[in-house]
């Protein structure tokens, strides 16, 4: 989809944070919202609290498992994006409303997203279902299956919170390869809030933000793009082949709204673009087709 980030978005604070958070009586307990990073885990919990997920019902094992717990104290939305150092990362994440803060036993699966790569299959029929995941306005699904189904973008419906409830997220990362940010917004206010932050991203059209790319077919390796709002911040380029190797990464610098990207020499057959930067994502294919 489109995603437009609040511009108050660029100036919240990051807080890092390099240990563990195995299990949800070890959760990293928040006071307030923000921009949060995480290293990457280092190792499952001593516990195994992933039964009966409605969206991964065979689930029996944790990976590089980071849990973080939060109260709130007036109610409203709440919202958040995960965006993984390794752009192509395989973050899954599940929401729990706890009885009471801490109070792990009987938590209550709200939200439940395990999508990600149909193995086996090309990465052009699952690389929406990686990267870049959470809860945002405009989407009305609580869970997502393994694998990459039609109709799944890697994003969830926001939370609608009660003053006094407790909740309590799990991040995956499948991948095991770098930590992740999280932004967390929304009109929700937790204990400590200083932060006006309401939304993170309004949207304004179904679909990813288009990028255009010609000319396509490409005879020369040599194809332009361009895309309909400047950057707020550096954007990532980065193109794979139809099997999934990544043959080219580039960062594009802010106000930027075309680029030339050169693929001298590079064999006929169909490559994948992904794009993305604070403004939203996109994925597109082109054709690379040499002259005789």
């Amino acid at each position: 989809m489109r995603l437009l980030l609040n511009a108050l978005l660029a100036v919240l604070p990051l807080y890092a944070f390099a240990q563990d958070y195995p299990d949800c009586n070890q959760a990293l307990q928040i006071c307030s919202k923000g921009k949060l990073h995480f290293s990457l885990a280092t190792g499952p919990g001593e516990l195994n609290e992933l039964e009966n997920l409605s969206c991964y019902p065979g689930a029996n094992q944790e990976f590089a498992p980071t849990w973080i717990s939060w109260e709130i104290a007036q109610g409203g939305t709440l919202e958040f994006v995960l965006t993984p150092d390794e752009g192509q990362a395989d973050l899954d994440f599940y929401v729990f409303r706890l009885p009471a803060p801490g109070q792990c036993e009987n938590k209550e699966e709200i939200r439940c997203m395990a999508s990600g790569e149909n193995v086996g299959a090309p990465i052009s029929e699952w690389i929406q279902c990686t990267g870049p995941t959470g809860l945002l306005p405009g989407n009305t699904d609580t869970a997502e299956q393994p694998g990459c189904q039609g109709g799944d973008n890697n994003f969830l419906a926001p939370l609608e919170t009660q003053a006094g409830e407790a909740y309590v997220l799990l991040v995956e990362n499948f991948s095991g390869a770098g930590g992740f940010t999280m932004d967390l917004c929304g009109s929700a206010l937790l204990p400590c809030d200083t932060s006006d932050c309401t939304t993170l991203v309004s949207v304004e059209e179904p679909g990813h933000a288009k990028i255009n790319i010609f000319p396509n077919p490409s005879t020369s390796g040599i194809f332009t793009l361009q895309w309909p709002e400047s950057n707020p911040g550096k954007a990532l380029v980065e193109i794979y082949t139809a099997t999934g190797q990544l043959v080219y990464r580039r960062s594009l610098p802010p106000e930027q709204r075309e680029a030339q990207i050169e693929l001298n020499g590079s064999p006929d057959g169909l490559y994948i673009l992904r794009w993305q930067s604070k403004t939203g994502y996109s994925v597109e294919r082109f054709i690379i087709q040499n002259k005789p």
